[in-house]
């Protein structure tokens, strides 16, 4: 018996059906038409279990009960760890690989190449796997029959459109994800070989990323100086978000913290520079960027350093945030699962590496909040239909050796296919 939550949509999901009515009615709930889902726009992903909080393993605790989950708004949580928890350090795992392996780099030459090689032997990093195939993520969830499972449905585009910059919001709004030369998956990636903001901007595939974005090389060569002075107060107003639970509030705290912290005659002047070599129409469209949550007047109001480091600070909030990526899928797997990405932003600065006398971090990481339905539907896989579920799957090519191609990953299938039972009356000796 299928069940339904307020909106109407189906919230179990125990047959083949039932998992294509359930796309269709997120596809309405969502105002996605046929034309909108290509190239891409709904993307799933499959649970074997329940309660998952969609965090990439990079930022999962060794101990889940330890872990403080935050809700800073309807469409974020913020995810800390207590100083008894352990992480993985990502740094130190993506370049003890590449020393090891530099060969790989001919075959997987970006950051982002690599973390989907982490994936694919299930290294821990900053990527959260989604598939534009239903059938992959229910076949994903329909396993371990000892457990209800999950499937999500993502709004991809809908996130995309969180992050992106004034002077490139498109028109109409929801047409695009991000690709591997995307300025945002390029700072996100860079935040794989450091904590620090000077660090990350100095980059050169993150300059190149700025230039190839619209920007002068004179912008960037005044935000590399901007960031550099980003003090810990700096960073804790924009981390210090975890009890607010709308948007506009987080802004109204950043508008009041930059309007009471003068700058230095110095400072200002970097400021005022910084201003100067925005693009055109990203500082006529500055407002744009904050989504209606601060009105146009509070930042036309504004002194233009004030107007630069706010835009700053907005900058580095959203970096925080993790993003859609359609990436190369230089690997059989992630073709034959139809593989996309979320790409987590923000970072934590372990205690092995930090720094004397120079603060800007990256500030720490937010994750999607599983419970925000404007980006997320989730519904549940009952454990005692996951066996015929991919009885079905299976009728239509959905199953461990087309969704794990590798040669090394046959064996488990081949077995189950061809193993027969024996009397044992009638085996020899």
């Amino acid at each position: 018996m299928t069940q339904a939550n307020d909106n109407g949509l189906l919230t179990k999901i125990c047959t083949l059906n039932e998992s294509l009515e359930w796309v269709k009615e997120v596809s309405e709930t969502w105002t996605i038409n046929s034309e909108q889902q290509y190239p891409v726009h709904l993307w799933f992903r499959g649970n074997r279990s329940p309660g998952h909080q969609l965090v990439p393993s990079i930022f999962r605790l060794q101990e889940e009960e330890k872990c403080t989950i935050k809700k800073i708004s309807s469409y974020y949580v913020d995810i800390q760890p207590e100083k008894s928890s352990k992480m993985y350090e990502e740094g130190g795992l993506y370049i003890h690989l590449i020393n090891r392996l530099p060969e790989i780099r001919s075959e997987f030459p970006s950051v982002l190449d690599i973390l989907s090689l982490f994936r694919h032997y299930e290294l821990p990093c900053r990527l959260l796997d989604w598939t534009e195939n239903v059938l992959i993520a229910l076949w994903m969830a329909s396993e371990d029959n000892d457990k209800d499972g999950e499937l999500f449905a993502l709004n991809a585009r809908k996130l995309a459109e969180t992050v992106d910059l004034p002077h490139q919001k498109r028109i109409p709004p929801n047409t695009t994800v991000y690709t591997t030369e995307s300025l945002h998956v390029l700072l996100r990636t860079g935040m794989v070989r450091t904590s620090y903001l000077d660090e990350l901007f100095a980059l050169p595939f993150v300059r190149e990323g700025f230039l190839g974005n619209g920007f002068s090389e004179r912008f960037w060569e005044h935000l590399l100086k901007a960031v550099s002075l980003m003090k810990e107060n700096d960073i804790g107003i924009i981390e210090g978000t975890e009890n607010m639970e709308q948007t506009k509030n987080i802004f109204d705290k950043i508008i009041q913290y930059i309007k009471s912290n003068s700058l230095s005659h110095e400072d200002a002047k970097l400021y005022k520079l910084l201003y100067k070599e925005m693009p055109p129409l990203m500082k006529q469209q500055l407002h744009l960027y904050f989504d209606n949550s601060v009105p146009k007047e509070d930042i036309e109001n504004l002194k233009k350093a004030q107007k630069a480091r706010l835009w700053l600070f907005k900058f580095l909030f959203d970096l925080r945030k993790p993003v859609t990526v359609f990436p190369e899928r230089r690997n059989i797997r992630l073709m034959a699962q139809s593989g996309m990405f979320t790409l987590g932003g923000g970072d934590f600065l372990v205690e092995k590496i930090k720094r004397e006398g120079i603060e800007c971090r990256i500030p720490g990481p937010l994750h999607l909040n599983r419970k925000n339905e404007h980006l997320i539907c989730v519904a549940s896989i009952p454990r005692e239909c996951k066996q015929s579920l991919r009885v079905e799957l299976e009728r239509i090519g959905i199953h461990a050796a087309n969704v794990y191609p590798e040669l090394e990953s046959q064996g488990k299938y081949l077995k189950n296919l061809w193993y027969v039972d024996i009397d044992s009356s009638s085996v020899p000796g």
